[in-house]
């Protein structure tokens, strides 16, 4: 004969031991009818949905996580690449402009404006 619901057993009741006190057994206190196989079935068939469906969401967590810290890392990547280039071009066209071509030493004497002035 089935026991029934019986949840004396279950560890999610919050009892200190459940076998020091356990509940009385349905089929004692309560009369009814033993349940029918499409009922044992409905009743197994859910209980494996809402596993199902807690494993399906624990993948789709793990992968939007393992998605999220793979976009973290190509965007620092790019971001690296993008910036040492910029950094590189930067510094060559520095490298360019900061050796101005120097005038070279002409050996005529300049002109000036007071010729005719007296030297000290």
């Amino acid at each position: 004969m089935t026991r029934g619901n019986d949840f004396s057993n279950r560890p999610d009741l919050n009892r200190p031991n459940p076998d020091a006190n356990p509940a009385p057994i349905a089929d004692e206190t309560i009369h009814t009818r033993p349940a029918t196989s499409d009922e044992i079935a409905y009743r197994n068939g859910y209980a494996e949905a809402q596993q199902e469906e807690r494993v399906r969401e624990n993948l789709r967590r793990t992968r939007e996580n393992n998605s999220a810290a793979t976009g973290i890392v190509v965007g620092v990547i790019l971001a690296s690449i993008v910036g040492l280039t910029l950094a590189t071009i930067a510094l060559l066209s520095q490298n360019r402009q900061s050796n101005p071509p120097t005038p070279s030493p002409s050996l005529a004497p300049s002109p000036t404006l007071f010729a005719d002035a007296p030297v000290n």
